[in-house]
């Protein structure tokens, strides 16, 4: 949701926006993880706020990297992370995904990298299998840094390339070059990895069609397993935001923006990956299991400032303050911001507006019951009827014609 309530299914991870709410901590441990199931697995996500810079885009909580901060972070994370391993009701559920964001996780040290890791699996039952991902900066990564990380478990890297042209970086603010973004996904292949993800971004302010082909072309040279196309979404706290409101930049054009679209996904689909998700393309066997835990009403936890978590039918989000949420921590408390129960309705509209990213759909057959607003199931039908949804069975699913407009679909099926 963004930060004016609007709801873009198109971005990720899905961010809270609930109403504050004065529940304590042990009301949280009662009403939400006394009650999560432990028979289902469990996500981790771990936001790391700190960056060398802040990219012009970025709306996302972070702080320029400094020793000092770095240090008390760490010191920090470990408290909470101790408070959710001492309650059973987490710690014995399996873990099958970790993902470290941000942010730039990799401007941490490969040992403190690497401790956090540590710190993780000897505080949950992570299972043999997990995908564990680490997202990082092209200019922060050497191989020494990729061999600590792949010794120590790491089984995918996600790389933020974003774009290519010298023009278009220049535009996001961006310093690492061409070259060294060629030579880093290279030594992540010569290193030992093979679920190697690319993060793309289209529609930037003043971007070319010519310019993000020439951007998809490169990276389909380098035959990563993955590939993550976001349209840039201009937000009001960004750079960006602050630049169009000046009148200095101009948003890029809905038309061109779709054609952008359009082509990534006729290039990416004739090198044989596969769109499962509408902002993403995987090689078969390489969908992000992390991600799709988000849109398929799954349970995670998140750690870190400003880090989301969703624990039966419970929402509930860190403080976005670094020093606030350490101050909560040395009290011996979680760092809440806000909380909210999803009712039954509430919780299956949920369901539906997330699992439309998927291009499989979302299987209706047991949750359109748990709706009971006629409306809702009008503008279901409305949508259908003006071919921006479709039923295949017991799904639903946005046609092709609707992606194109999964945003306004979104906010029709949230209301």
């Amino acid at each position: 949701m963004s930060n004016n309530g609007e709801i873009l299914i198109r971005s990720a991870p899905p961010v809270l926006n609930a109403q504050h709410q004065s529940l304590s901590d042990e009301a949280i441990l009662k009403e939400g993880l006394g009650d999560s199931d432990s028979s289902t697995d469990l996500g981790l996500y771990v936001h790391v706020p700190f960056c060398r810079s802040r990219c012009h885009f970025c709306s996302f909580y972070i702080r320029v990297h400094r020793d000092d901060r770095v240090r008390r972070f760490l010191q920090d994370l470990d408290k909470e992370i101790q408070w959710y391993a001492s309650h059973a009701s987490l710690n014995r559920r399996s873990v099958s995904s970790i993902y470290l964001g941000g942010g730039t996780p990799t401007v941490l040290s490969p040992s403190q990298l690497c401790t956090v890791l540590e710190r993780l699996r000897s505080a949950f039952t992570v299972c043999a299998d997990a995908e564990i991902t680490i997202e990082a900066e092209p200019d922060t990564l050497t191989a020494e840094y990729l061999d600590s990380l792949l010794r120590h478990g790491v089984t995918r890297i996600s790389i933020g390339v974003q774009a290519l042209g010298e023009d278009d970086r220049s535009r996001l603010g961006r310093k690492d070059t061409m070259q060294g973004i060629e030579r880093v996904i290279a030594l992540t292949s010569k290193v030992g990895f093979r679920n190697l993800n690319v993060d793309l971004m289209y529609g930037i302010p003043g971007q070319t069609l010519d310019g993000w082909m020439a951007t998809l072309s490169f990276v389909m040279q380098t035959e990563p397993a993955h590939v993550s196309c976001y349209a840039c979404t201009i937000e009001p706290n960004s750079r960006f935001g602050v630049d169009v409101r000046r009148g200095e930049i101009q948003e890029c054009e809905a038309a061109l923006q779709n054609e952008m679209e359009e082509a990534a996904e006729a290039l990416l689909t004739e090198a044989g990956y596969e769109r499962y998700e509408l902002s993403n393309y995987a090689r078969p066997g390489y969908r992000c299991r992390h991600n799709l835990r988000y849109w398929t009403d799954r349970e995670y936890v998140g750690l870190g400032p400003s880090a989301q978590s969703y624990v039966a039918s419970i929402r509930f989000g860190n403080l976005a303050d670094l020093h606030a949420y350490g101050e909560q921590l040395k009290r011996g408390r979680l760092p809440l911001e806000c909380v909210e129960r999803l009712p039954a309705d509430q919780r299956a509209r949920e369901r539906v507006v997330f699992g439309l990213r998927l291009l499989a759909g979302v299987d209706v057959s047991d949750i359109e019951s748990a709706i009971h607003d006629h409306d809702w199931h009008r503008t279901v039908e409305d949508l259908i009827d003006d071919g921006w949804l479709q039923r295949v069975g017991p799904r639903l699913r946005l046609t092709e014609h609707g992606r194109r407009f999964a945003d306004s679909v979104a906010v029709a099926l949230w209301i």
